[in-house]
């Protein structure tokens, strides 16, 4: 696949997707609150200005016309209105083509690039959609009964992801046991009997609009699990779970492989379930205590062992320290469902330092956690960016830019009724008043960060939609206008001023709110619009975080400390595992280091 994608068509696509990018920041790189509407000056000078200003004025005319369900259907390309403006329309063109270009350099593929065959071995149970232009891992919905008991304890998002997460480890596992069986004198191991034929994207074909974000998983027959109760198979290789909470995972990984190698093959632990969190540590490690009647299953505490630790950069040297002692002798696959910001980097980090992190197996999230400075972590993008401008970063990348991209899928918001369009509109304006109440006041924190907490705590006590009869009734009709709700939210936030602002000062009621009546309504007709253009950015965006992890892996030159002229990994790349509509942050970084050495 790669030698049919030469380094000057990602070079020449990177450049494009950057100057893009960089063309139009003004529709993520911004706070919503405070940056739709900013007082700049003292009262009573105050000047008054908006992102929405930057807003060409035809696509502003069109924007704040358009009913959700054309904005739904311009945003999933199915629209055939003749009233979107051209520059427009080859905006969100430009959108969808490059987030699909891009998804091809990030498919699951094997990284052998001296062999040009275009079967690409996967792991078992994962095909490619061509319709998201990625690797999906089929789901898994046989259960005994005693798995259901469990997941039904929690979530069914979370109860979701443990079955597929656990199915995928089972999948790598088995498929190493079974090639090591077949070929013990292999340096390769072949994870898959299931290929794709690789075809460059064709920009004019009929999914040209869909991408990971948009398409359900593959439709496919379910994944039968493969029970092999054999107390000589061993489990090839030790599973890290970082970042593990309260254990569920490994919990339920520990109770697959009792069903897999049956009850009594464990001398030794198999799973390693580090957390930082102390009090999550303590229930982590009472729920583990309940493992064994609850899964009617004994020496459960054997198989798995909990580790109070934090990951970060500074101490990766400290971890593979006390990991070479609690499993000497051990490769261990690296695992991570979920893991916020800078974990997820200093997970990436330890399995390139750590000759025996074999095999990462990666989902991360909340990507506007990352330290700023971290991002991009590969040599390539950085250097791209800064070619492209030398204040891209500056410009571009921010906690906004990286909040847009781990939002809910644009799936969810294509599934959204009037209703939740107007929910959404009414607390946005809420929350854009109260701001604008508390600058008046002079009753913000002085650090951002405290701001955002104190207007996140006072919106969550003083929820309009919530506490305000009149608008809850309002919500029953779709046809919703802002003078229906604006009196309503300027009343709401009259009654409780005395609640939210300091009692020792002097409260006016004149907050000068038919000043900026007009604003409001400008804002109002114009913020379902807004998210519509951020629903066609935000794949982009978190597909270019993806490139940028994967990246930071494959241009390494050396693994381990030593130099080699062959590619350092066996296979690099995605696979979705989560429904997006379920779980949006759905893609899997699966890397496996070359000349696997199973040391049982």
């Amino acid at each position: 696949m790669h030698s049919e994608m030469s380094s000057n068509a990602l070079n020449e696509l990177i450049h494009d997707i950057l100057v893009f990018i960089l063309k139009y920041n003004w529709i993520y790189n911004f706070q919503w609150i405070g940056d739709l509407f900013k007082i700049e000056g003292n009262y009573p000078n105050i000047r008054i200005s908006s992102v929405l200003d930057k807003l060409p004025a035809s696509w502003k005319d069109v924007l704040q016309t358009a009913s959700l369900q054309e904005l739904q259907m311009f945003v999933a390309g199915t629209s055939n209105l003749s009233q979107w403006p051209n520059d427009l329309l080859h905006f969100s063109l430009k959108c969808r083509q490059m987030t699909r270009l891009l998804s091809q350099y990030i498919i699951f593929t094997s990284n052998d690039y001296h062999h040009h065959d275009h079967h690409i071995p996967l792991i078992p149970g994962c095909y490619f959609n061509p319709r998201s232009m990625c690797t999906d891992l089929i789901e898994c919905l046989q259960t005994s009964q005693i798995e259901r008991n469990y997941l039904l304890k929690m979530p069914k998002k979370k109860s979701y992801e443990l079955k597929q997460m656990s199915t995928l480890i089972q999948s790598i596992l088995l498929s190493i046991v079974n090639n090591d069986n077949n070929n013990e004198n292999s340096d390769s191991v072949n994870l898959s009997h299931d290929v794709f034929n690789f075809k460059e994207l064709d920009l004019n074909n009929k999914h040209v609009g869909d991408n990971f974000q948009i398409v359900p998983l593959i439709n496919k027959e379910s994944i039968q699990n493969n029970v092999i109760k054999d107390p000589n198979y061993k489990i090839p290789l030790t599973i890290v779970d970082i970042g593990s909470g309260l254990g569920y995972l490994s919990n339920y990984i520990a109770y697959c492989f009792i069903q897999m190698y049956g009850n009594n093959s464990f001398t030794k632990p198999q799973i390693i379930s580090i957390e930082c969190n102390e009090s999550l540590h303590l229930k982590a490690l009472t729920n583990l205590t309940h493992c064994d009647s609850l899964f009617h299953v004994k020496s459960f505490t054997s198989i798995v062992e909990r580790l109070l630790f934090r990951v970060e950069s500074s101490s990766l040297d400290l971890l593979q320290t006390k990991l070479s002692h609690l499993i000497p002798d051990r490769n261990y696959l690296l695992l991570g469902l979920h893991c916020c910001g800078d974990l997820s980097q200093s997970m990436i980090e330890l399995f390139h330092k750590d000759c025996s992190a074999q095999i990462i197996l990666l989902v991360g999230c909340c990507y506007h956690k990352m330290t700023l400075d971290r991002f991009p972590m590969s040599v390539y993008l950085r250097k791209n960016m800064l070619s492209c401008d030398i204040a891209f970063i500056e410009k571009c990348i921010s906690t906004a830019t990286l909040r847009l991209a781990c939002q809910h899928s644009p799936l969810t918001w294509l599934n959204w009724t009037e209703v939740d369009a107007n929910k959404h509109r009414i607390r946005l304006l809420a929350r854009i008043i109260l701001d604008m109440i508390l600058i008046r006041y002079d009753y913000l924190s002085s650090t951002v960060g405290q701001q955002q907490r104190q207007q996140h705590i006072l919106c969550k006590r003083f929820d309009p939609i919530q506490h305000c009869v009149t608008i809850k009734n309002l919500l029953t009709t779709n046809d919703i206008h802002f003078d229906d709700v604006y009196s309503h939210i300027i009343t709401f936030w009259e009654e409780h001023l005395s609640d939210i602002l300091d009692c020792s000062r002097p409260v006016s009621k004149d907050l000068c709110f038919t000043n900026y009546r007009d604003y409001f309504e400008h804002i109002w007709n114009l913020i379902p619009g807004l998210l519509a253009l951020q629903q066609l950015f935000q794949p982009l965006l978190e597909t270019l975080i993806l490139f940028d992890r994967l990246w930071c892996l494959r241009e390494q030159v050396n693994i381990n400390g030593e130099s080699t002229k062959e590619y350092s990994y066996q296979y690099s790349g995605y696979i979705r595992i989560f429904d997006p509509k379920i779980s949006p942050r759905c893609m899997a970084l699966l890397v496996c280091k070359k000349k696997l050495m199973c040391k049982y």
